[in-house]
């Protein structure tokens, strides 16, 4: 009986992780580019979770990887957040906002037909109020279009 729980519950698991697809638990897009196809999102801390923790004094790993149609000669991050429960976004002052340089992993021009790697490191200050927030994290590439956008539920906390 014990072993038959624990293969249902491994069953639901895996089924849960498999519809999830590549954006995790509950990130969702709001406006990726049809240019781009993104194979992994990545947030530390964030498995498993309705609510991805953002913990006050370390830095939040963000990761996605994915595969661009046409030559990305230049991208731009940027960060925006909501205060609680709100749907209005303000801008986040991240400070490794050209993703071709910096620790992002990536070299610009990006090509087609290779799967790329972005890395974020985006710093949690200890003077954050713990609240509840949706960040949402754009890859602009030219003209400040956007080539990625996703949507990430957070909470601030502490360790």
């Amino acid at each position: 009986m014990y072993h038959r729980g624990i293969s249902v519950v491994l069953l639901l698991v895996a089924c849960f992780c498999i519809t999830n697809g590549v954006y995790g638990l509950n990130i969702t897009d709001c406006g990726t580019s049809d240019n781009v196809t993104i194979h992994e999102i990545l947030v530390s801390y964030c498995e498993d979770v309705e609510l991805c923790p953002l913990i006050r004094g370390n830095t939040t790993i963000l990761t996605i990887r994915f595969e661009v149609a046409s030559v990305v000669k230049n991208l731009t991050a940027v960060v925006y957040g909501t205060l609680g429960d709100g749907d209005l976004f303000l801008n986040f002052p991240y400070k490794h906002r050209d993703a071709c340089k910096e620790e992002s992993g990536l070299k610009c021009p990006l090509m087609p037909g290779k799967i790329h790697t972005y890395r974020a490191s985006i710093e949690i200050l200890k003077l954050y109020p713990k609240l509840k927030s949706v960040v949402k994290f754009e890859l602009r590439g030219e003209r400040k279009k956007n080539l990625i956008c996703i949507l990430v539920p957070t909470r601030i906390v502490d360790m």
